[in-house]
């Protein structure tokens, strides 16, 4: 056959065929991947690793990386690889996102292994969801931390999460007993809210700050130094204290520990013998305290039928007041030996001990700062001169009504006394020297010697020399402001006080009232702050001195100043006085007054011209002038505009009920009245 082709011979053509990239890519799950390796080449790398026989040219491949996917494809007009696969993959959990709360508090030692740490580690983050299987805890002990991080070759998880935690340690758990144990010895069922509970003499119960304060001193004490320990919850008030067997909270490291109260005026804390009935005497056989208002650990009251107590005062006690109160013996045996060292109040110790008056000079005192009514109303009279009183405060009523007391305490060191008020009142016998006192602290000294009847001992200011060369004032009043009372009733009194300084001295209230021989130079006393002198020489039966130039021009009340004042006869007119630097004042300025009630009645000596005197404030003059006998000076021009009260401004006694034209006009009529009536 002819072959009429135009084309002869042959022609072999070659191709490639695109490889398809599903059937390449079987494995498409790259499992967790960490965000770090969001990469090409990381992922490139892990599809090899996921596809072990894959041979793939990926410069000619373009890869997608999408959330949680990834899209692998040609590159555009490249034919070697068809198809578009897509792998799927997770990221790994950021294990410092997912634990959010990193400190773990505190841990017990027996809580340092992985299952309770990991039970720890879910509940301070409640909602988190972790597979701890996946993860391994590395416990670094020495700098309390707790490492979370991934197993190795997983990556569930990445990086690593520190977590921090306070360490219980057992040396804790013993000392947490130990304040347990000082908790319920020491302060449970020793709460009062009286101090008697014979008497329920009412006072509150310590508040909680208060508890706290004295709870962490007493751990001190008990060898637990340097501990911080706190309330759980502070208390709202400051004030705020403890209920009947209410459980206080306190946090020592993190822990909480409830200590309970306990009974609240629990009785019976002081145990006795057995005795018979009817017995008078009664042996103590352990002593009893509570804790008081202040925090202090106040001694349980005795019977007042104890005579013997045992030798050994526990050292915790720190106030003995009203210990014996109403004790009715003469001796009580072992409180001779008793160390109080520790002891900070005295306060009403021996308070109405009428028979009471054993040595106790033994006792020791140095941190004793409140004496005040320790020996008010007993029979003691022991020496007790060796006392250390360095750190005192408060002697107010010390001896007080104390009839026989008469030691020699000229060596107290009284530099600290704030309050001497009442200190010797009544104590009738009591005359010892106490010149060289040094009372500058002193801040009350009313009715200091009132009714001490014996007392007649200098107590002038004065410079002393110490042992050591070094000098100080003894007797400096100048801080006082009132002198009320201070030598009322002392009838034997008649030292000097020339060089006492009285320019702060606001009240003269009874200073010299009921005083039998006083009649001491006072005359250069400043008086320019004095705004009451009522009842100042009232009854003063001796006192006839020179007082011409006081100044009175602050005063408000003359009421029975010199009321009874017997002998008092002096010039106390108003006039000028002109002071050692050129200066001038007005004496016996009563601008001021508005009281001068009773000021002369039965003076029977006094018979001044006060003439001159500025009455226009007196509002009250009942008996002012009320059988004083001599009296008899003209006072007609006084301004008594404001008086409202003159009942009996003089008796039918007086020189002046011939002479009414003496008497302001208003007052006349009243008189008349008066007088008539008393005829009848």
């Amino acid at each position: 056959m002819q072959n009429n082709s135009p084309y002869n011979n042959s022609v072999e053509l070659s191709f490639d065929l695109s490889l398809d990239l599903t059937a390449l890519i079987t494995n498409r799950d790259l499992g967790n991947i960490n965000s770090n390796d969001l990469n090409k080449e990381k992922i490139i790398s892990l599809i090899k690793e996921n596809n072990s026989s894959l041979h793939i040219d990926f410069s000619k491949l373009d890869l997608e990386i999408q959330n949680n996917k990834v899209i692998v494809k040609p590159k555009p007009g490249d034919k070697t690889y068809e198809g578009v696969v897509e792998l799927v993959f997770k990221v790994s959990q950021n294990l410092r996102t997912l634990i959010s709360n990193t400190d773990l508090g505190l841990i017990e030692q027996d809580d340092l292994q992985p299952n309770k740490l990991i039970e720890i580690i879910k509940s301070k983050n409640p909602n988190i969801q972790i597979d701890f299987s996946k993860l391994d805890l590395v416990i670094n002990q020495a700098e309390n931390k707790v490492i979370v991080k991934p197993k190795s070759n997983d990556k569930t998880y990445e990086n690593q999460a520190e977590l921090t935690f306070d360490l219980f340690s057992e040396s804790d758990n013993q000392i947490v007993e130990q304040i347990k144990t000082v908790w319920n010895t020491e302060f449970k069922d020793k709460f009062r809210s009286y101090d008697d509970p014979d008497y329920e003499w009412q006072t509150s119960i310590a508040s909680k700050n208060t508890i706290l304060k004295v709870f962490s001193e007493r751990l001190e004490k008990n060898g637990l130094s340097n501990l911080n320990i706190n309330y759980l919850n502070k208390p709202i008030f400051d004030w705020q204290s403890p209920d009947d067997g209410e459980d206080l909270e306190f946090v020592y490291k993190g822990k909480v520990i409830s200590l309970n109260v306990g009974k609240i005026n629990a009785k019976a804390l002081t145990e006795y013998n057995e005795y018979e009935k009817g017995s008078e005497n009664k042996k103590a056989t352990k002593i009893g305290y509570f804790i008081n208002t202040q925090g202090l650990f106040q001694i349980d009251r005795f019977l007042s039928s104890v005579k013997e107590v045992p030798d050994e005062l526990p050292d915790i006690i720190n106030d003995l007041s009203r210990g014996f109160t109403f004790n009715g013996n003469e001796s009580i045996e072992g409180i001779e030996n008793w160390d109080t060292k520790n002891v900070i109040r005295m306060s009403q110790t021996f308070y109405d001990t009428y028979k009471f008056n054993q040595d106790i000079s033994s006792w020791n005192t140095e941190n004793v700062t409140d004496m005040s009514w320790m020996f008010r109303s007993s029979k003691f009279n022991r020496n007790i001169g060796n006392w250390n009183t360095k750190n005192v405060k408060n002697m107010s009523y010390m001896f007080g009504w104390n009839e026989v007391f008469n030691q020699d305490i000229s060596n107290w060191d009284t530099s600290n006394v704030t309050d001497m008020s009442h200190m010797f009142y009544k104590a009738k016998v009591f005359n010892q020297d106490i010149s060289k006192w040094n009372i500058n602290s002193l801040q009350k000294i009313n009715s200091m010697f009132s009714d001490a009847e014996a007392f007649n001992q200098d107590v002038n200011t004065k410079q002393v020399v110490k042992d050591d060369g070094s000098t100080y004032t003894a007797w400096d009043i100048s801080k006082l402001t009132s002198l009320g009372g201070v030598f009322f009733g002392a009838k034997s009194f008649n030292s000097s006080l020339d060089k006492w300084n009285t320019e702060n001295i606001t009240s003269m209230v009874s200073t010299f009232s009921k005083t039998e021989i006083f009649n001491q130079d006072i005359s250069m006393w400043n008086t320019s702050k004095v705004t009451n002198m009522s009842s100042m020489f009232n009854d003063a039966k001796s006192f006839n001195q020179d007082i011409s130039k006081w100044n009175t021009s602050n005063v408000n009340d003359m009421s029975s100043m010199f009321s009874d004042a017997k002998a008092f006869n002096q010039d106390i007119k108003t006039k000028q006085v002109k002071k050692d630097d050129g200066s001038t004042y007005t004496a016996w300025d009563t601008s001021k007054v508005t009281n001068m009630s009773y000021m002369f009645s039965w003076a029977e000596s006094f018979n001044q011209n006060i003439s001159n005197w500025n009455t226009s404030k007196v509002t009250n003059m009942s008996s002012m002038f009320w059988l004083a006998k001599s009296f008899e000076q003209n006072i007609s021009n006084w301004d008594v505009n404001e008086v409202e009260r003159h009942r009996e401004f003089i008796n039918d006694e007086s020189k002046l009920k011939d002479k009414l034209e003496f008497i302001p006009e208003k007052f006349r009529q009243k008189l008349i009245e008066e007088f008539n009536k008393n005829k009848k």
